[in-house]
């Protein structure tokens, strides 16, 4: 399984969103379009959440596949997971786009 990035560490900002955000991996593995993230502490429920505003940053006409790679202590990897809950970009979206009120 080949990948190649296209972004590494690279900080983005979507004005449309007003989301800023710097994702570890952009790219392909496979041929099929991804969004990468290292991870140091174990699965999060947040992480989906997190990787899909990632993809949201760098707008495409389709989803990239977004993957949690989680490591060690050590630095070896230890598990790698793949996010594909769609609400994940529901509650992505919303948090940016809720706009705070004052009373």
């Amino acid at each position: 399984m080949s990948a190649t990035w296209t972004s590494v560490e690279q900080p983005y900002f979507n004005p449309e969103l007003d989301l800023a955000g710097t994702p570890d991996r952009i790219g392909t593995i496979a041929g099929r379009a991804v969004v990468l993230d290292l991870k140091s502490g174990p699965p999060a429920p947040w992480h989906g959440i997190q990787l899909a505003a990632y993809d949201l940053l760098v707008p495409l006409p389709h989803r990239r596949r977004r993957i949690g790679l989680y490591l060690n202590a050590n630095g070896d990897l230890a598990r790698m997971r793949d996010y594909r809950a769609s609400a994940d970009y529901v509650i992505a979206h919303t948090l940016c786009t809720h706009k705070e009120t004052t009373s």
